[in-house]
């Protein structure tokens, strides 16, 4: 009777073994089906013909199975799984290209949610194994349970048949003990299997880029990509202020990317308050804005007031009283025109009270701002009238219009020696402007060069935007100025 009851257990065992066998091929195949299909999408970016195959080696166990006497070894426990069970997974990705590159490995290795530790990549050439006019074959998972369940079904039914009640009953038995664990097991495979799944469906994080940093003196470095919302956030006065402290520092790139960065009413607020702004604002925005972020300390929220004190003023104050150096916004500490051995004396100072004592009234002469006019591009007709009657333009204004007008005005000797610094090919790529002025410059060319030089241009497309062009006019300036 023993015996008898031994066989039924180890038959029971053999279907429940098959049917959970069953459900864990399932599941593995699509956690790794799902992990393949993420792989793929991301070196996609790279190779779109990218092929990856997927290999998860798990622990085993070895010990008496529950609830028999039966030992087994290497078996994959089916009651609980989790990245702890798993020993290696080794993916083979196969691609047309000749060389990898690094960016893209690491790319393969961060869309992977298991330890590093534990992945193994291996990056193979891609090679066609089929005639292109033969299709290959095609493993569909759907295809392949289809069949893993016919087959379970039928043996299933023909044990049945054999063994009948005594086989229930056993199973009730078994099932009874089992169940519980068995659902867990099942619920975490498919829980890690839907993580993946979602993860899969969102397209990739596309490779990092190098951000271009701003590199500032002390407090004034910028982070790359504050929160300009603080700005947002300052009242009116200490708006002022920090644009006072721009236009006494000469810090305009800042005071641009202040102003790109703060609404429209604060704007408003200041041009109507602020007279200083007006003039201002003209000419920083013709500035390439500089991110800093002196916005952002506590200083602002409790200005001085220091509207109108320049910093010439303010370090004049500042030697008669050194505590003073402490109720001063750190950008202008860091630009104040004090020595050494003064900065020294000033930090070792203790501030006397909580209010300073400047002179707020004050009011320090005004910068000169030139500011640039925008002229645009003039016409062959305009130049040629210049180049008759330069008069007609100060001389404080002629920066504003670039054209080799300024530069075919000057003596032969000095145009003679600035051409002689290019080759006739730089000089076709800049070689535009009325016929008048160009005949004077062709006429301080040697021969053999002018040859080459209209040989050139017949052969390219003379810009005003070219560098040589910039650069024949900048020295038309340069010569004006000395």
């Amino acid at each position: 009777m023993r015996n008898i009851i031994r066989h039924f257990l180890l038959l029971l065992l053999l279907i429940g073994s098959a049917k959970t066998a069953r459900a864990d091929l399932l599941d593995r195949m699509r956690l790794e089906d799902t992990l393949k299909n993420r792989i793929e999408d991301a070196f996609h970016l790279y190779d779109v013909k990218a092929k990856a195959l997927i290999r998860f080696d798990y622990k085993t166990f070895s010990g008496t199975l529950p609830g028999t006497s039966i030992e087994t070894q290497g078996q994959v426990n089916p009651y609980n799984i989790d990245s702890g069970d798993i020993n290696r997974v080794t993916i083979e990705i196969f691609t047309d290209l000749d060389e990898t590159p690094a960016e893209a490995k690491d790319y393969v290795l961060r869309v992977i949610p298991i330890e590093k530790s534990k992945v193994f990549v291996e990056y193979k050439k891609l090679r066609t194994q089929f005639p292109k006019d033969v299709p290959r074959p095609h493993l569909d998972p759907e295809a392949l349970s289809t069949i893993a369940h016919d087959m379970m079904s039928t043996m299933a039914k023909t044990l049945g048949a054999i063994f009948g009640s005594c086989l229930l009953l056993c199973f009730g038995f078994l099932f009874h003990q089992n169940s519980k664990k068995l659902k867990e097991f099942k619920s975490q495979i498919q829980l890690l299997t839907t993580a993946l799944a979602e993860n899969a469906s969102a397209p990739p994080p596309p490779p990092v880029a190098a951000a271009n940093s701003l590199s500032n003196s002390a407090f004034g470095s910028g982070s790359g990509s504050p929160e300009s919302g603080s700005l947002k956030n300052l009242q009116l006065e200490s708006l002022k202020e920090l644009f006072a402290d721009c236009y006494w520092c000469r810090e305009d790139s800042y005071a641009h990317w202040l102003w790109k960065n703060i609404e429209g009413a604060q704007k408003k607020s200041l041009m109507d308050t602020f007279t200083l702004i007006k003039d201002y604002s003209l000419y920083f925005v013709t500035i390439q804005a500089r991110e800093m972020s002196y916005h952002e300390h506590p200083f602002y929220m409790d200005p001085q007031g220091l509207l109108w004190t320049s910093q010439e003023d303010l370090g004049a104050q500042i030697r008669k009283d050194f505590s003073l150096w402490h109720f001063v916004s750190p950008m202008r500490q860091q630009n104040l025109p004090l020595s050494l051995e003064e900065r020294l004396q000033a930090v070792q100072t203790k501030p006397e009270g909580k209010k300073s004592s400047f002179d707020s009234k004050q009011h320090s002469p005004y910068r000169i701002l030139e500011t640039k006019l925008s002229w645009g591009e003039i016409s062959s007709e305009d130049e040629s009238a210049l180049y008759h009657h330069p008069e007609m333009v100060p001389v404080s204004l002629r920066e504003n219009i670039q054209t080799l007008v300024w530069f075919a005005q000057k003596d032969d000797t000095f145009i003679q020696k600035t051409l002689s610094r290019y080759d006739a090919r730089s000089l076709a790529s800049a070689w535009v402007g009325p016929e008048s002025v160009l005949k004077k410059l062709e006429s301080q060319l040697p021969e053999k060069k002018l040859k080459l030089l209209l040989n050139y241009r017949e052969k390219t497309i003379p810009s005003r935007h070219s560098d040589v062009y910039a650069s024949l006019v900048a020295e038309g300036f340069k010569n004006e100025a000395a």
